[in-house]
C-alpha cells in the first residue's frame, strides 16, 4: 500500500455517521481523510538537510512506526469525534422540532415560566418555602409512624401472635404475668393455638478473669422458636433436645454478640461460655435482623420439668403464642380461661383470675397509638394549610397578570395555552418545594427520634417495648412529595379558570372585576386562619397538658439521687444475702460526696412489679378473704435517701432491722383504700410469705407515682430486706452536688471492694428515668407547638397577601380618593377594618372545629378539659394578633400612594 493512501482500516469508521449524512457526504469525507495522507507524505518527502523541520507528519519507509501510528490515532480519533458531535446535533433537532412541531411548544413554555419567576423570585421563593416546610414535617412525622404503628417485624406471620396474661381486674391487674406450671397446663390443653412459648427477660453474669460482666438475656421455653418462626443463621435454635434439664446446658447468641465479642468466628459453635458461673455451649447463632422486644445478648431455655416443679403462685413469664389459621384473640381467651378454670377447680388458685389474649403487633404500640395518631393529623392539617396558603398566592399572582393573559389569548395562544402555562408554574414550584422538603426531612426525622423515649410502656402491666427509630423510606417520600404536588395542582386549577373568565367577562381592567377577585381570595385566606387556630388551640392544650404532668409531685426528690443494681447471691442463704447488701449499703454512704444510701428490690419507673398476699389480723378490718398488694424489700434509710416524706407514723429505725422482720410501713394509696375512716398505724398484718407474718404498720409514707406522673400510686407495703432479700438488689445514692451519674465510677468500685465477684449494673440518674415516663408528652408539646408556629407564619403569609393585593388593585381608586380630600390614615384604616370580617370568620370557624377536634383526643391530654379556657383565650389573641399585623403591614402601603402617579399609571 502505497504510504499515501490512509489504511483501509479507516474507511469503516465512516460507519459511525448517521446514514443520511454518510449517502450525501461520505465520499467527501473520504477524499478529506486521503489528501490528509498525501499532505503528510509530501511534506516528508521535501524535507532535507537544510529545509528545516517538515511541515506535517512524517510518513514513509524511512520513518519509523511510532510517526505512522500517531498519524493514524490522530486521524481515527478526529473521525470519531466528528461522528459523535454529529448524532448530537442530529438527536438535538429531532428533538426539539419533536417537542416545537409535534407537541405545541413544552419547552417555550417551561422556558416562559422560568423567566416569570426569575422576574417574581419573592413570590416564588415564598411558594417554595411554604410548600418544604410542610412536606418536611410530614415526611418526618409519617416517616416515624410508619416505623411504629405500620412497622412489620422480620420474622413472618407477625399477626398471629398473642401475648396472654393473667387477668384479675378486681384485684387491679388486667396485665399480669403467668406461673410456670400455669403456662405447662396452657400449653397442653389449649386447642387454639399452634405453639406457645414462656419467656423471661433476665439479666445473665459473664464470668471474666476481672470483674463480672451483666449481659441482657432472654431465657424461653424450647418451643420459642416456633412461635416466632427464625432460623439459625449459624448452628442451630432450641429443639426437643433441650426441652428438659439433666443433659447439657445450651445457649443461642445473637449475632451482634457474636460479631463484636467473638469476632464472627464459626468455630465458637459447638464450644462453651461461663454464664452464670457454669459452662454452656453455643449451638447457634440469630440471624443479623433479628430483634425481639429486646437488642438480647444471648437467648437461654427454659426446661418444661423446672417449669413444671416451680410454684404454682410464683407469676414470672411472659407468654406468647402462634395462632391456629382462623383463630382470633378473643377465642384464644376463651379458650385459656377454661383451662384455667380447671387448674382453680384442682387447686383452689386464682379463684378470681381470668385469661386475657390479645394481638402482639396492637398491644405493642398501644400506649402511644393516640398520641401518634394526633401528631399525624396535625402535620396533615399543616400541609392542607400550606396548599391553601399557596393556592391563594397564586391566585393574587394570577388575578395580577389578567392583561398579560389577555395578551397571550388576543395574539392566538388559546385558553388551553394559558391554562397549561399556569399549570406548568403551579407543577413547577411544587416540585421544587417538595424536593427540597425531602431534603430537609431527614435532619427534621433525626430530631423526632431524639424527642421520643427509647422505651414505651405497656398499658397496666410491667411490661415495656423498644420505640422503633423509623426511617424515610421511599414509600412515605414519594406519597408525600405525590400528594403536594396534586394537591397543588387541584387547589390552583380554580385561580386560573377564575382569572380567564374574569379576563373575558371585564376585560382585565374594571375595578369591579378586581374587586371580585379579592373576595374569591377573602375565602380562601378564612379557611387557613381556621386551620392555623385548630393547631393553634391543639398547641396549647397539649403545653398545658405537658405543663401539668411536669409539675406533678412523683413523691421522690429524682433529682440528686443515682441508682443502681448489685448482687448475684441468690444461692447464698437470706442471713448471709443481708450482710452483703448492708455492707454494700455502708461502703457506698462513705464515698465522698454521697451523703447516704439505701437498698429496694424494685427501683422504680423501670416498669417492674411485685406482689404479695397479705392478711389483716384485725378481721374486722379484713375488706376480702384476700388481699393482693405491691410490695418492696428496704434497707434503712430508704426512705430518706429517697425523699419520700412520712405523712403519719414514723419511718424505720436501725431496730427495725435486727433479727426478724416484726414492723412495715404501708403508703398513703394503701392506707386510703383499707384504712377508710381510721389510723393505719397500729394495725398488724401477715404476708403470704411465711418470714413476714405479725407485722405492725409504724408509719404511712408519701405515695410514689412508680409508672409515670400519669398513673396514681400503688397501693404498696415496705418491709424490712433481711426476711427475705431478692438476690438482686436495687440501691439509691443521694449525691451531695452535681450530675449523679459523675459518682458511677466511684459507687462501682466502692461495691467491688465488698466483693469483686458481683456484678454492678444498670447506672442511671433517676431524673432520666422520671422524664423517659413524661418524654411522649412532651415530645408531643414540642411537635405540636412548632407546627403551630408554622401554622401561624402560613396563615400570616396568606393574610399579608390577601390584603397587600387587594390595596395594589385598588390603587387608582385610593389615589383618586386621596386626590379628593380623603384622608390617608383613615384609608388606611379602612382597608385595615375590611380585614377583621376575614379574620374573624376564620379563627371562630377554627375554634369551633378544634374544639370538637380536642374532645376526640382526650386521651392525649392529662389535667386539661377540651375545652380550657386559657387554651382558648391564647389562640384567639395569637390568632387575632397575627392576622391584624399581616393586615396593618400593607395597610400602611396607603398613606404612601402618590395620587398624581397613581391616576397616570392605571
Amino acid at each position: 500500500m502505497s504510504t499515501r493512501e490512509p489504511p483501509r482500516a479507516l474507511r469503516h469508521l465512516l460507519r459511525l455517521f448517521p446514514q443520511a449524512h454518510r449517502r450525501a457526504y461520505g465520499e467527501e469525507m473520504w477524499d478529506v481523510v486521503r489528501h490528509r495522507y498525501a499532505r503528510a507524505a509530501e511534506g516528508a518527502g521535501t524535507a532535507g538537510p537544510e529545509a528545516g523541520p517538515p511541515a506535517g507528519p512524517p510518513t514513509g519507509p524511512h520513518l519509523g512506526r511510532r510517526a505512522r501510528l500517531r498519524l493514524h490515532i490522530g486521524t481515527a480519533l478526529d473521525l470519531v469525534g466528528s461522528a459523535f458531535a454529529m448524532w448530537m446535533t442530529t438527536l438535538g433537532r429531532g428533538t426539539m422540532r419533536w417537542i416545537m412541531n409535534r407537541r405545541g411548544g413544552w419547552a417555550l413554555d417551561v422556558r416562559f415560566v422560568a423567566r416569570s419567576l426569575q422576574r417574581s423570585p419573592g413570590y416564588a421563593l415564598t411558594a417554595v418555602l411554604v410548600l418544604a416546610g410542610a412536606v418536611a414535617v410530614n415526611a418526618a412525622v409519617f416517616g416515624f409512624v410508619r416505623g411504629t404503628l405500620l412497622a412489620k417485624p422480620t420474622y413472618p406471620g407477625a399477626d398471629r401472635l398473642v401475648i396472654i396474661w393473667g387477668s384479675a381486674p378486681a384485684e387491679g391487674q388486667r396485665r399480669d404475668v403467668v406461673s410456670g406450671p400455669n403456662f405447662i397446663d396452657f400449653a397442653r390443653g389449649n386447642t387454639s393455638l399452634e405453639a406457645v412459648a414462656a419467656m423471661h427477660a433476665d439479666r445473665a453474669v459473664l464470668a471474666g478473669d476481672a470483674h463480672p460482666e451483666v449481659l441482657q438475656d432472654n431465657r424461653v421455653s424450647v418451643d420459642f422458636f416456633r412461635v416466632v418462626p427464625i432460623e439459625a443463621a449459624l448452628g442451630r435454635v432450641f429443639d426437643d433436645r433441650d426441652r428438659m434439664s439433666g443433659g447439657t446446658e445450651t445457649v443461642v447468641l445473637s449475632y451482634a454478640f457474636w460479631r463484636d465479642r467473638l469476632n464472627a468466628d464459626p468455630s465458637w459453635v459447638g464450644r462453651s461460655l461461663n454464664i452464670d458461673y457454669e459452662p454452656r455451649t453455643i449451638i447457634g447463632v440469630l440471624p443479623e435482623d433479628f430483634e425481639f422486644i429486646l437488642p438480647f445478648d444471648m437467648w437461654l431455655p427454659l426446661h418444661d420439668d423446672a417449669l413444671a416443679a416451680d410454684g404454682r403462685e410464683r407469676i414470672d413469664y411472659n407468654v406468647l403464642g402462634r395462632m391456629r389459621p382462623g383463630v382470633t384473640a378473643p377465642d384464644v381467651t376463651r379458650d385459656l380461661s377454661g383451662v384455667l378454670r380447671g387448674i382453680t377447680e384442682r387447686t383452689g388458685t386464682f379463684r378470681n383470675w381470668s385469661v386475657l389474649a390479645e394481638p402482639f403487633q396492637k398491644l405493642s404500640v398501644q400506649a402511644v397509638r393516640p398520641i401518634l395518631w394526633t401528631v399525624s393529623a396535625a402535620v396533615a392539617l399543616v400541609l392542607l394549610i400550606a396548599l391553601v396558603n399557596l393556592a391563594t398566592l397564586f391566585r393574587i399572582r394570577t388575578l395580577g397578570r389578567t392583561d398579560e393573559l389577555g395578551v397571550r389569548l388576543a395574539l392566538g395562544g388559546g385558553t388551553f395555552r394559558v391554562a397549561r402555562v399556569l399549570a406548568l408554574e403551579a407543577v413547577g414550584l411544587a416540585v421544587a418545594g417538595s424536593v427540597s422538603g425531602l431534603l430537609a426531612a431527614l435532619p427534621l426525622l433525626a430530631r423526632i427520634r431524639d424527642l421520643v423515649p427509647v422505651w414505651i410502656p405497656i398499658p397496666d402491666s410491667a411490661a415495656r417495648v423498644p420505640a422503633l427509630r423509623a426511617v424515610l423510606d421511599p414509600g412515605v417520600a414519594a406519597v408525600t412529595a405525590g400528594l403536594a404536588v396534586l394537591g397543588a395542582l387541584v387547589l390552583t386549577v380554580p385561580a386560573f379558570v377564575a382569572a380567564i373568565r374574569r379576563h373575558h367577562r371585564f376585560g382585565g381592567a374594571a375595578w369591579g372585576g378586581r374587586t371580585r377577585g379579592v373576595r374569591g381570595t377573602r375565602w380562601l385566606v378564612a379557611a387557613e386562619l381556621a386551620l392555623a387556630t385548630v393547631l393553634c388551640l391543639g398547641a396549647g392544650l397539649t403545653t398545658r397538658s405537658a405543663d401539668k404532668l411536669l409539675g406533678t409531685d412523683v413523691g421522690l426528690r429524682d433529682q440528686g439521687l443515682l441508682s443502681l443494681y448489685v448482687g448475684d447471691v441468690w444461692s447464698k442463704p437470706y442471713a448471709e444475702q443481708a450482710a452483703y447488701y448492708r455492707d454494700v449499703r455502708e461502703a457506698v454512704a462513705q464515698i465522698p460526696g454521697v451523703t447516704s444510701a439505701a437498698l429496694i428490690d424494685y427501683i422504680p419507673f423501670q416498669n417492674e412489679d411485685d406482689f404479695e398476699g397479705w392478711d389483716f389480723l384485725d378481721r374486722s378490718m379484713q375488706p376480702t378473704e384476700h388481699v393482693r398488694e405491691q410490695w418492696r424489700r428496704v434497707s434503712e434509710g430508704l426512705f430518706e435517701t429517697a425523699g419520700m416524706g412520712i405523712r403519719t407514723g414514723r419511718s424505720f429505725v436501725s431496730e427495725d432491722f435486727q433479727g426478724p422482720p416484726r414492723t412495715m410501713v404501708v403508703n398513703e394509696s394503701f392506707a386510703k383504700k383499707y384504712f377508710v375512716g381510721v389510723d393505719a398505724v397500729g394495725r398488724f398484718l401477715s404476708a403470704g410469705n411465711s418470714r413476714y407474718r405479725n407485722l405492725e404498720i409504724v408509719g404511712v409514707v408519701a405515695d410514689v407515682r412508680a409508672s409515670g406522673p400519669a398513673n396514681p400510686a400503688p397501693p404498696m407495703v415496705y418491709v424490712p430486706l433481711q426476711g427475705e432479700p431478692r438476690g438482686t438488689m436495687g440501691v439509691y445514692v443521694r449525691v451531695a452536688s452535681g450530675p449523679p451519674m459523675a459518682m458511677a465510677d466511684a459507687v462501682q468500685q466502692s461495691v467491688w471492694s465488698v466483693d469483686a465477684s458481683q456484678p454492678v449494673l444498670e447506672f442511671h440518674a433517676m431524673g432520666e428515668l422520671v422524664g423517659a415516663w413524661v418524654a411522649i408528652p412532651r415530645a408531643v408539646r414540642t411537635l405540636i407547638s412548632g407546627l403551630a408556629a408554622l401554622a401561624l407564619l402560613l396563615a400570616a403569609v396568606g393574610v399579608f397577601g390577601v390584603v397587600a393585593y387587594a390595596v395594589r388593585s385598588r390603587t387608582a381608586e385610593l389615589g383618586v380618593r386621596i386626590a379628593l380630600g380623603a384622608s390617608p390614615r383613615r384609608l388606611s384604616r379602612e382597608v385595615l377594618f375590611g380585614a377583621v370580617p376575614m379574620v374573624g370568620l376564620g379563627v371562630g370557624a377554627g375554634l369551633v372545629v378544634g374544639a370538637l377536634a380536642a374532645r376526640a383526643a382526650r386521651a392525649a391530654l392529662f389535667g386539661v378539659q377540651p375545652l380550657d379556657p386559657i387554651s382558648l383565650s391564647v389562640a384567639v389573641l395569637a390568632m387575632a394578633a397575627v392576622g391584624l399585623l399581616a393586615t396593618y403591614v400593607p395597610a400602611r402601603r396607603v398613606t404612601r400612594i402618590d395620587p398624581t402617579v397613581a391616576m397616570r399609571a392605571e
